[in-house]
């Protein structure tokens, strides 16, 4: 009986894969091995990437930080650390972007990774909750803080996180006395980074300014003066604070003694997008008191 296939074509085909290649297919094959992925390669090639994202964060070069974070992603898949260690930054990265909805979808695949580390976890959670109270989600916010809260925390950094943004979620929502309790939460906390309470500080100083309350307020803004380093958008904020809140008490000369240390290019500087235009108006009252300068030198 024959099966259509001639025997000695079987027998060579069979042979084939054991004869070394000669000319052009020789080429072909060492090309194709050359392409071919590299396990080693690709781990080091994202750890590169993971380093050159970071810098150009630090850089504030928000896109080129997100290609080398998206390089990491594609390079270094099947390593959990890192892949939960790059989502999260390159939620930061499209947080300081305003593109809120890539930032959560980044944050919630950092989370879903977590290398079972609590810190590392309320970290991804409370930048979630912050971007969806930029987006305009509270509930969501809230139940990331509830989540946040459940880790039973001792490192005071990510309580007072924790008092932070909750804080900025109720200031979101215009429940002022709830973001001035979480406030002084934070600062009663007395965190280690004096960042952390002076911005605490103004913060609450903001929410006191919606009560009425100009003279607690004013006071929260003299102490962040007091404490903030000499960091350009954080100082530039609680200098402008102050100048206005001196100019609505009637401290003209004050008012324009604090509004004179104001970088004005620089001081809404990663502000909550709810207080832009509240920036913006003590902005224009503060410029329009300074003698006839530049108010950025």
């Amino acid at each position: 009986m024959t099966t259509g296939v001639n025997s000695s074509t079987t027998l060579a085909s069979l042979q084939a894969p054991h004869q070394e290649p000669t000319g052009p297919q020789q080429t072909q094959d060492v090309s194709e091995a050359a392409q071919a992925p590299n396990p080693i390669q690709n781990i080091i090639n994202a750890v590169q990437c993971f380093a050159h994202g970071t810098q150009a964060t630090i850089a504030k070069e928000y896109e080129q930080a997100i290609s080398f974070y998206t390089t990491t992603i594609r390079d270094g898949a099947g390593n959990f650390e890192l892949m939960a260690a790059v989502h999260l930054r390159r939620g930061v990265a499209y947080d300081k972007l305003n593109d809120h909805e890539r930032a959560i979808q980044d944050y919630t695949r950092a989370i879903e990774f977590h290398p079972g580390d609590p810190r590392f976890l309320a970290c991804a959670l409370l930048s979630r909750a912050l971007a969806f109270t930029n987006q305009g989600n509270r509930d969501a916010a809230f139940l990331d803080y509830d989540r946040v809260a459940s880790l039973n925390l001792t490192d005071p950094v990510l309580l007072v996180g924790l008092s932070l943004n909750r804080g900025s979620t109720y200031v979101c929502l215009e429940n002022w006395a709830e973001a001035i309790e979480e406030y002084t939460s934070a600062i009663d906390m007395n965190p280690p980074s004096p960042i952390y309470l002076a911005k605490a500080h103004v913060l609450r100083g903001l929410a006191r300014e919606k009560m009425e309350e100009w003279e607690q307020a004013h006071a929260d803004y003299a102490r962040a003066i007091e404490i903030y380093p000499p960091d350009g958008p954080l100082l530039s904020r609680a200098f402008l604070c102050q100048a206005y809140a001196c100019e609505r008490q009637g401290e003209r000369e004050r008012a324009i003694d604090s509004g004179q240390q104001v970088d004005f290019a620089v001081v809404k500087e990663d502000i909550l997008p709810y207080w832009e235009a509240t920036f913006d108006d003590k902005i224009d009252i503060v410029q329009a008191i300074l003698p006839d300068e530049d108010p950025s030198e």
